[in-house]
């Protein structure tokens, strides 16, 4: 299984003490270019959100489709490490391209610095090399006691 990282490299954590005002929305934005490679179970990291963070919005878009076959199977999902689809699953996206927003898991909050990760739910029938991008809205609202 391959693992894509933005163009920088792999995403590093980040967190800081004072994140801004409570409540005020937050954006964690990644782009990952996925090669024509990309298959089955691979994994895409878009970066951390922060300790703290209560997810509000997840949105993945695909500028143009990934998946050239004629009968185009590619589904990406969207999630963590402990649940990979978390907030997006089995998304079609990839096949034609545009944008997609979750519909899950949203009021997620996190007590430590957590990666948000894609993953190639089903793979493409003809794989393209395209970018893929990830944006996560959160709010720090401090931790629950």
């Amino acid at each position: 299984m391959a693992v894509f990282n933005p163009a920088g490299g792999a995403p590093v954590s980040r967190s800081a003490p004072a994140h801004g005002l409570k409540g005020v929305a937050k954006i964690m934005q990644s782009t990952v270019t996925l090669s024509s490679a990309a298959a089955l179970n691979d994994t895409i990291n878009f970066g951390y959100v922060p300790a703290g963070a209560t997810v509000r919005d997840v949105s993945l878009a695909v500028p143009a489709g990934l998946d050239s076959g004629v009968s185009k199977a590619l589904t990406l999902d969207v999630g963590d490490a402990t649940t990979a689809n978390a907030y997006i699953a089995a998304s079609t996206i990839g096949q034609a391209g545009g944008k997609v927003g979750a519909f899950a898991g949203l009021g997620t909050q996190y007590s430590a610095d957590t990666l948000i990760t894609g993953k190639i739910h089903a793979a493409a029938t003809t794989m393209v090399a395209g970018g893929v991008v990830c944006t996560v809205t959160y709010t720090v609202d401090g931790l629950a006691s």
